[in-house]
C-alpha cells in the first residue's frame, strides 16, 4: 500500500486522447508525466542571474536521463557573468552545455 500511495504522490499520468494535432493524430505528451515541463528544442529566454536581468536570448532545452534542462554552453555561461574555469568540470556527455546544478549552491530555474 505505501508503495501505491507513493507512485501516485511522484507520477503524474495524462490521457493523449485529448491532444490532437492538425493532422488528427495524437501527441506524445509522455514528457509531462515525467516532469519535463519543456521538451527538446530551442526557447527564447529571459536570462537572470542572482536576480538580476541579464539578458534576452535563445537556449536550447536537451534530453537529459532525468528529464530536460536548458543548454548553457561555454559562450553563454561567459556572457551571464559565469566562472567558466569552475565549471570546466560540469559538462554534459557532448562536452557542449555547463551543468550549473553540478556545482554546490547552484542551481538553474525556468519560470
Amino acid at each position: 500500500a505505501a508503495n501505491a500511495e507513493q507512485e501516485t504522490q511522484t507520477t503524474t499520468r495524462f490521457t493523449s486522447h485529448f491532444f490532437v494535432n492538425q493532422n488528427n493524430t495524437n501527441i506524445d505528451i509522455s514528457h509531462l508525466e515525467k516532469g519535463q515541463g519543456l521538451i527538446p528544442g530551442i526557447y527564447p529566454l529571459s536570462i537572470s542571474v542572482n536576480g538580476t536581468q541579464v539578458t534576452d536570448t535563445d537556449v536550447e532545452v536537451i534530453s537529459q536521463e532525468n528529464g530536460t534542462a536548458p543548454c548553457i554552453t561555454h559562450p553563454l555561461a561567459v556572457q551571464l557573468g559565469i566562472n567558466t574555469a569552475y565549471y570546466s568540470r560540469y559538462t554534459d556527455i557532448t562536452m557542449r552545455c555547463i551543468d550549473i546544478a553540478a556545482a554546490p549552491n547552484s542551481f538553474l530555474t525556468l519560470n
